[in-house]
């Protein structure tokens, strides 16, 4: 039998159906003659064309190219639907965050009204109240045997205070706040060496203090004043070390922190709240107005028993 030659590509056939065939099939010849395939029976993985959809399907199950581009989709559906989820749940956590910033302003700034509230009635009682003794000669002495004969408060020494304070102002007395400031002070300061104290509660409810001069005499210290004057100074400034590195030990966490641990990312975001919160209480420890919290711990601490 003859074979039948393509007259546009020279292609040898062996017949005139096979020709017509690939008159309309052939991408070469097509492409040769300025035309493009109209059949939709080609493979998306190889591209090899067939004459009916049945050929195609029975084709794709064997065709490796096929497969691979299949799967290869699949895969990326699969990543962009948890990249969806990922940046959903980020939202949902941003808001939840941005809605405990709401509440704990809210709450703080509902606290500092209640302490002015609370000094106001405090004040209202002092100014209403009779003064009368309230100890006798017995009492007077067992204050006074409480109380260093080898350490003072008027020889605090700011360069002292700082130094202990690099030691033992930690990243969890910072966290505390003034409670956490009250105690510090109590255990490395007013406690002395020699099993004393530098300073004592005498009256716990009202936040009056007592402590005893080189000479011997007990001098009154209301709220702590003069006790606090002396040893704010370089509690603040350590304070203030500790917080800048509690803070970029949480940033150095959250970058290498992975993305998907969401509980961790909202502890961190709660810390570092909790650690300015708690540096703005610190800051203000020396300010009568705004450290009932620092005195009154300090008061329970060390009160005379």
């Amino acid at each position: 039998m003859e074979k039948e030659v393509c007259t546009h590509c020279n292609t040898s056939v062996k017949d005139k159906y096979t020709l017509k065939t690939h008159l309309v099939r052939n991408k070469s010849c097509l492409k040769i003659r300025g035309l493009s395939l109209t059949t939709t029976f080609i493979c998306k993985g190889c591209e090899k064309i067939f004459s009916t959809n049945l050929n195609l399907m029975t084709h794709i199950e064997s065709c490796k190219k096929y497969n691979i581009l299949e799967a290869t989709k699949e895969l990326q559906k699969k990543i962009t639907d948890l990249e969806q989820k990922e940046r959903e749940a980020y939202i949902r956590n941003e808001l939840l965050v941005k809605e405990l910033k709401k509440n704990f302003n809210k709450t703080l700034s509902d606290a500092h009204q209640q302490i002015e509230n609370l000094q106001k009635m405090l004040e209202n009682l002092a100014s209403k109240a009779i003064d009368k003794p309230t100890t006798t000669n017995t009492t007077i002495n067992q204050i006074r045997n409480c109380f260093s004969d080898k350490y003072f408060v008027e020889d605090i020494k700011e360069s002292d205070i700082k130094r202990k304070c690099q030691s033992i102002l930690t990243e969890q007395v910072l966290l505390e706040g003034q409670r956490g400031i009250a105690r510090m002070c109590t255990e490395y300061i007013i406690n002395t060496k020699d099993n004393k104290k530098l300073l004592i509660a005498t009256d716990p409810s009202r936040n009056k203090f007592r402590y005893m001069d080189k000479n011997g005499n007990m001098k009154d210290d209301i709220e702590a004043r003069t006790f606090i004057e002396k040893v704010s100074k370089p509690i603040k400034e350590v304070a203030g070390i500790v917080f800048d590195n509690v803070l970029s030990n949480i940033k150095d966490e959250q970058d290498t922190i992975e993305d998907d641990d969401y509980s961790r990312k909202a502890y961190l975001h709660d810390k570092e709240i909790q650690a300015n919160c708690s540096l703005v209480y610190i800051k203000f420890f020396d300010d009568p107005k705004h450290n009932s919290e620092f005195t009154n711990e300090l008061a329970i601490l060390n009160k005379n028993k």
